[in-house]
């Protein structure tokens, strides 16, 4: 998702692969987002989750199942 701030023929590829997921009814998770517009990019295609350097560094396993447990519970 590196490149769909400034590339649009990237943001079409993102976007079409989201679009995809929507209309099968599947989960989008946005893996590599290091940037404010790349993440506002992806919420206003729909993707609802996303990972990455804008939001943590990654974290040690025992770090990542207490997040995930955290956040879970939500």
């Amino acid at each position: 998702v590196k490149g769909i701030a400034e590339n649009g023929r990237d943001e079409a590829i993102v976007h079409s692969v989201v679009d995809l997921a929507h209309r099968l009814e599947l989960g989008v998770v946005a893996e590599g987002i290091e940037t404010g517009p790349v993440a506002q990019k992806l919420r206003d295609m729909g993707c609802a989750q996303g990972q990455g350097f804008l939001f943590s560094p990654a974290v040690e396993e025992p770090t990542a199942l207490l997040l995930e447990n955290f956040s879970a519970s939500w």
